[in-house]
């Protein structure tokens, strides 16, 4: 390792990238919910609301987990860069053919055929 890991400026900005992951995997959720909505209101879906409980709760187990792989690449349980590893290529082909398979998303979810994630046998 060529610099100390514990650079708070280093931290920083892999907080602020990983955050930024998240910031933007909610606004996908965001804006596809409300597209959802808008192509095909509610009959009778009921609303998924997340309680402030929880959303505080999913926030406390995201920094243990971010603190936690700060940790590991400090004590050289594997590099420093794969703190900051992302597949851009990957993300920028696949995310448009996300959006291109949302009406078939939507219709599994409609139809309960979510294959073991929300809807278990």
């Amino acid at each position: 390792m060529a610099a100390p890991l514990a650079a708070p400026l280093t931290k920083l900005a892999y907080q602020t990238f990983q955050q930024g992951k998240s910031y933007f995997g909610l606004a996908h959720k965001t804006l596809s919910s409300q597209l959802l909505t808008l192509l095909d209101p509610p009959r009778d879906r009921p609303a998924n609301r997340l309680t402030p409980e929880l959303l505080l709760k999913i926030q406390q187990r995201l920094n243990q987990l971010l603190e936690t792989d700060w940790r590991d690449a400090e004590q050289g349980v594997y590099p420093e860069s794969l703190l900051f590893d992302n597949p851009w290529e990957d993300f920028f082909r696949y995310y448009p053919a996300l959006w291109l398979d949302m009406p078939q998303i939507w219709g599994r979810a409609n139809q309960k055929r979510l294959p073991g994630i929300l809807y278990p046998n």
